[in-house]
């Protein structure tokens, strides 16, 4: 049967597992600390770029407002000033320089640039349809900026509710309903130019230009209704919805005032002014919705500032607990290998020592004794003696000196 003492001296699994399982421990700590820090910071990329998209849209609504400024002014035969066109686009192409390669728009916002500085300033420059054409193609190349920005920059998949709507309303259904209504507006100058034969194609262009118009808007008002219901934020729904009624209310008027009545064209400066109307609502609309667009995302990346933070202070508190508790278990390890201090060991060790001090004992007893038994020989003899020298001598045996004589007796 195996000595106890030399079973403990062999490292056992319970001697191992601790370290083992500690080590898997933090191993598998470590492995979800990464997993975690990895999401957050791809959220944080992906805010960060939302916003990279919010400054470029911001920077192209001046664009919008100033080319159908100079539509207007061409569609009614006089000469348009380039000054705010020219301001807005020097505003984008800084902007593209910087942001372009990351929101990938360098060679749409190129295209778009070559068109705006190729528009007639003089009304009389050219034909009116011809003008025309070529503001809205311009036009339609400014809104397909917008929706190139949303695509690449993320807004378009942002997976938050009020973040997606807004991001809408911002960068599709107002610059579309500000160009809708330019072109609405171009289109009712453009008729009085026509002649009677041409009335069932003005009226049916007219007709499409005031859906164009209708449909954004409509979308707008749901959208931005739908992201106050399920918003978090406690400013929102007042600052979009004031400004919000202005703009329902500017549209109506442009559709209303582009509807013919009877035989009636419609009066061109009337709708001129209704289409301004709806520009400057629209511009005040986009401006505080992309200020409430960029706020949400602010507070979200704050959050997820506030989120690596803890993370990286609870991986911190977590790994030193794990070392602490691994540097603990391997120098008990290191303490119970050494001869002596396991229980058992001890235990075998104490055996060994008294079985020697009783073998010493025993020694020391017989020692010990040996001079007791000399003693008590010694005085057996003393007393012995003793006795023999008390007792008289009786003297010669008759028969001793009958066989041997008196003379050998004597000698």
């Amino acid at each position: 049967m195996t000595d106890p003492a030399q079973r403990s001296r062999r490292p056992g699994a319970y001697g191992v597992a601790p370290p083992f399982l500690l080590t898997a421990v933090l191993v598998t700590l470590a492995i979800l600390f990464v997993q975690s820090w990895n999401q957050i910071d791809e959220r944080r990329t992906f805010g960060e770029q939302e916003r990279q998209g919010i400054e470029y849209l911001r920077a192209l609504q001046p664009v919008t407002t100033a080319l159908m400024d100079m539509h207007a002014t061409t569609a009614a035969g006089q000469t348009a000033s380039r000054e705010a066109l020219n301001q807005a686009v020097e505003a984008v192409t800084a902007i593209d320089a910087r942001l372009g390669d990351a929101l990938r728009t360098r060679e749409r916002w190129a295209g778009v640039r070559a068109k705006l500085e190729s528009l007639p300033e003089q009304g009389l420059a050219r034909p009116p349809q011809d003008i025309h054409d070529a503001y809205s193609e311009a036009g339609a190349l400014l809104l397909a900026l917008h929706a190139k920005v949303r695509e690449t920059s993320g807004l378009v998949r942002d997976p938050n509710v009020d973040v997606y709507h807004l991001q809408r309303g911002a960068a599709a259904d107002i610059p579309e309903t500000v160009v809708a209504a330019g072109r609405l507006a171009g289109l009712v100058r453009l008729a009085t130019t026509r002649g009677r034969n041409d009335e069932v194609r003005t009226a049916t262009e007219l007709n499409a230009a005031r859906s164009a118009v209708q449909a954004p808007a409509k979308n707008l008002v749901q959208g931005l209704q739908a992201a106050a219901d399920n918003t978090d934020s406690r400013q929102l729904s007042g600052n979009l919805l004031r400004h919000l009624d202005a703009y329902q209310q500017a549209v109506e008027r442009l559709v209303a005032d582009s509807s013919a009545t009877g035989s009636a064209r419609p009066n061109p400066d009337r709708v001129e002014t209704a289409r301004r109307a709806v520009q400057e609502a629209s511009v005040l609309l986009v401006d505080t919705t992309l200020t409430e667009l960029d706020a949400l995302i602010v507070a979200r990346l704050d959050d997820l500032a506030g989120q690596r933070r803890f993370a990286a202070g609870t991986a911190a508190v977590g790994l030193s607990l794990g070392l602490v508790l691994l540097y603990l278990l391997l120098a008990a390890r290191r303490q119970a290998a050494r001869p002596g201090t396991t229980p058992a060991v001890a235990a075998g060790q104490a055996a060994e020592e008294t079985s020697a001090d009783d073998g010493s004992s025993e020694e020391t007893s017989a020692w010990n004794a040996r001079p007791a038994a000399a003693t008590r020989s010694a005085s057996a003899h003393t007393a012995a003696t003793r006795t023999a020298a008390a007792t008289p001598d009786p003297g010669p045996r008759p028969d001793l000196l009958a066989q041997w004589g008196r003379s050998n007796v004597a000698r």
